[in-house]
Order: structure tokens, then C-alpha cells, then sequence
């Protein structure tokens, strides 16, 4: 007879009541983290819901804010978010039009002031004594 055969299907066996509880909480954790693992949820959010600890309040662990004044902080950063879009959905013409501006009135910085000079206006530019012949006369 082996140990098995020691033990029928029913067995009544007596623990403790702390004992079974914290075995079914295990039981209960474990589904949990499996259950997480083959949906796979990130591993940050994992390990703080096995450990119950948060990451995301230690960058703020030295500074004067409570989580309160985080969530407040958090709601009127969405709220500026939203105004922010709300007003180029309605100025999105004016945008447009103030975009096109800027690009038509692009000038290469790297160039002379002679290259982007209209051609009628390069020899006025050259007659540095000034009193030079109307446009259109000939030259004698």
C-alpha cells in the first residue's frame, strides 16, 4: 500500500481558517496574473496590481502635492486639451490662410539681396551715382 491509497476521493481534513483564507486569496491572485498575462496587459500595470503599490505617485513622493490635487491638475490639463482643439476646429480657416501666408512669403536666408531682386530693379541696384536714365530710354 503506498501513501495514495491512504486517501479516498472525500477526505475530510481540519485547518484553520486563516489558513484557507489565505490560500484562496493566492488561488484568486494567481487567476488574476494569468488571466492579465494572456491578455497581455504591460508588465508596470501587472506588478502593481500583484503588489498593490503604484509607481506613478513616486515622482511626486518629495513634492507638496496629494493625489487630489494631481487628479485636479490632470482634469484642467484634458480641459485646456479640449479648448485647444475646440478653437482650431473653429479657426481652422484662419489657420489655413495664415499658413499659406507664411509659405508664399518664404526667403531663403542663405541668398543675396541682388538674387532676389525683380530683373527690372538689378540695374537700379548697379547705378550707385544715382540720376540714371528713365526705364525704357537707351543708353548713347
Amino acid at each position: 500500500m503506498g501513501i495514495m491509497d491512504a486517501f479516498n476521493a472525500e477526505d475530510r481534513t481540519q485547518i484553520k481558517v486563516s489558513s484557507l483564507y489565505a490560500m484562496l486569496k493566492e488561488g484568486a491572485k494567481a487567476e488574476y496574473l494569468l488571466n492579465a498575462v494572456k491578455c497581455e496587459v504591460p508588465y508596470q500595470y501587472i506588478l502593481q496590481m500583484a503588489t498593490g503599490k503604484s509607481g506613478e505617485l513616486q515622482d511626486y513622493k518629495d513634492t507638496q502635492l496629494t493625489p487630489d490635487s494631481i487628479k485636479e491638475l490632470q482634469s484642467n490639463y484634458d480641459k485646456l486639451c479640449a479648448d485647444v482643439q475646440k478653437y482650431k476646429e473653429e479657426n481652422k480657416e484662419l489657420l489655413q490662410s495664415l499658413e499659406q501666408a507664411q509659405n508664399t512669403s518664404k526667403v531663403d536666408p542663405t541668398s543675396d539681396v541682388d538674387e532676389q531682386a525683380a530683373p527690372e530693379t538689378s540695374d537700379s541696384i548697379n547705378d550707385t551715382e544715382g540720376g540714371g536714365r528713365p526705364p525704357g530710354e537707351k543708353e548713347n
